[in-house]
Parts: structure tokens; C-alpha cells; sequence
């Protein structure tokens, strides 16, 4: 968030809310599953300010403080063949998914 801040103080203040956020999802995760279920939760590529932002690997951090095993980030990299990989005029190519894979102790 620091180097995100020194960039662009708006885009650092909407990162800053949006891993608020992502506790606030792990907290529901820990309330809702029961022991031993699996949660498995997609992220794409991020950049802020134009700084790589691993958010799945946040989450992941995030989740081990409420209950919940990291077990395995598994990524996926997404061909553009095609596809639509942008998804708008600011935005960066979306290269790769990132899926973590959670359970509840």
C-alpha cells in the first residue's frame, strides 16, 4: 500500500478498503463453513497504480487468521486466443487466475 500511496493516494485508499473487505469475506467464511469444508475463492491478475497486487495471496494471509487452512493457491494462466482478456480501456491484460483453496479447522 505504501509504494501503491507514493503513486496515486486515491488508488491506495480503495486498496486499502478492499482488503477491509476481504477480511470481513474470510470472517464470513470462518462463520459459515463447517469443520473440514472447502472453500476455493478466484482472483485475477491485479495491478494498482500500475504495481503488481497479489490480492489472492493477501486473502490467503487473511484467512489463516480467522480458522481457515491456506491448502494451495493453484494458477491458472488464461490464453488470449481470442478471448476477451481487458476489461476496460485502463485495465491491464488479465494473464493468469488464481485460485485458493481454503478449509475450515
Amino acid at each position: 500500500v505504501t509504494r501503491i500511496q507514493k503513486s496515486n493516494r486515491v488508488r491506495a485508499l480503495m486498496l486499502a478498503r478492499y482488503v477491509q473487505y476481504l477480511e470481513s469475506f474470510a470472517i464470513e467464511l470462518e462463520r459459515i463453513l463447517k469443520p473440514g469444508a472447502n472453500a476455493f475463492v478466484t482472483f485475477g491478475t491485479s495491478h494498482i497504480a500500475g504495481i503488481k497486487v497479489d490480492l489472492a495471496q493477501i486473502f490467503a494471509r487473511l484467512a489463516c487468521e480467522h480458522s481457515l487452512a491456506h491448502i494451495a493457491t493453484l494458477i491458472d494462466t488464461i490464453p488470449s486466443r481470442g478471448m476477451i482478456t481487458v476489461r476496460h480501456s485502463s485495465a491491464r491484460t488479465i494473464s493468469d487466475e488464481r485460485v485458493v483453496w481454503l478449509r475450515r479447522l
